[in-house]
């Protein structure tokens, strides 16, 4: 607010220092009087508000639409390569991890501002069953109709073994029973 003042006043009183020529380039009195003024009022802001703080929070997530399963749907049977979209079997709830930096900015001398940034990511663990029967790999993942790389997340297939009817030999699944709260027993694969 005081640079706004002082540079009016500055801006009012530099004709009296009168223009300045050179290099065939002019400056008017009353330029360099406003800039001489708005710099001595954004010293006086910073005198008189020192420690300003401004905070930036991040996108928040609000609402969710993920993948559903549905009670009595078909398991598939697959043969060759094939695009499929998984039945969602357990999922836990979004977990909201908090960063919070912060960094001082402002200009020289007395003053600046500290600025608190707020970001928010999120993460879920959820088993999606594919298909019946026996499947050898996971070639591409889509998500929302776009190919996502899965190597930047943890993830876990469970392929199945011929003469088994699609199921492994061991049947617990430990880190889905630490997530749900469960022991060994009663927790297994798909």
């Amino acid at each position: 607010m005081a640079g706004l003042v002082f540079g009016a006043i500055g801006s009012a009183l530099g004709p009296l220092i009168g223009d300045i020529s050179f290099l065939g380039l002019t400056v008017t009195g009353a330029q360099i009087g406003g800039a001489i003024g708005a710099l001595i009022g954004s010293e006086v802001d910073s005198l008189l508000m020192p420690g300003q703080s401004v905070k930036r929070t991040g996108p928040r997530l609000t609402d969710t639409s993920i993948q559903s399963s549905t009670e009595g749907a078909p398991i598939p049977r697959l043969y060759g390569r094939v695009r499929v979209a998984g039945q969602l079997l357990w999922a836990t709830k979004f977990k909201e991890t908090v960063t919070t930096t912060k960094t001082h900015e402002g200009g020289k001398g007395v003053g600046g501002a500290t600025v608190t940034d707020t970001e928010y990511s999120y993460s879920i663990s959820f088993a999606a069953g594919l298909c019946a029967g026996v499947a050898t790999k996971i070639g591409r993942v889509w998500a929302d109709g776009n190919p996502i790389d899965i190597t930047g997340f943890i993830t876990r297939f469970y392929a199945g073994r011929r003469g088994t009817g699609g199921r492994s030999a061991d049947r617990g699944d430990r880190r889905r029973g630490q997530h749900a709260g469960l022991s060994r027993r009663g927790v297994y694969r798909v």
